[in-house]
């Protein structure tokens, strides 16, 4: 009950050090228990508070986290979906994948490239497909960060997906592709 008191009474700006030392408290005391207190933490304006609960939920099963994430990605603001989209990638459960392929169209340019990284870190043949269909609209910051994750892919698949795709890429997505 002391975790919850502080997760809700310590709101005001530099207090977001004790809210997240209560997350994880609470979460080390409660396990699965904790989850809705680490869901309503998402909510929070302090991206070190969305962090830690999102850190915290790590440990707990995937059939009862990745719903409620996904869920959440799908309604959240754009610098929550970011940091969902990496904590999805660091969980590395397949289930998450397609939405994580969902997010390389997102409106919000952040969060693009939060789908870029994550997309990169689970890596594999969807993974290639999808990052070489972006790379054809992608403006530059984005094009960059796309060849930078193609570049960390390992194996010759994605090589030889390159290679195939090079004929259909725009102009400035084959220069982005030569030099992978």
């Amino acid at each position: 009950r002391l975790c919850r008191t502080l997760i809700t009474e310590r709101t005001p700006a530099g207090e977001h050090s004790v809210v997240c030392g209560a997350l994880s408290l609470l979460a080390a005391t409660l396990g699965k228990d904790a989850l809705p207190d680490l869901m309503a933490a998402l909510d929070s304006e302090e991206r070190a508070v969305r962090r830690t609960a999102l850190k915290q939920m790590q440990p707990l099963p995937a059939e009862v986290v990745l719903p409620g994430l996904l869920a959440r990605l799908k309604s959240a603001s754009p610098a929550l979906r970011a940091d969902l989209l990496s904590a999805l990638a660091d969980r590395g459960d397949a289930s998450a994948l397609p939405a994580i392929l969902d997010a390389l169209q997102d409106a919000d340019q952040s969060v693009r490239l939060a789908a870029v990284e994550s997309a990169a870190r689970f890596g594999g043949e969807r993974a290639v497909a999808a990052l070489l269909t972006a790379l054809n609209t992608a403006p530059a910051e984005e094009a960059a960060a796309i060849q930078n994750a193609l570049l960390r892919q390992a194996g010759d698949a994605p090589l030889a997906a390159i290679a195939a795709a090079l004929p259909k890429a725009t102009p400035a997505a084959r220069v982005a592709l030569l030099q992978v």
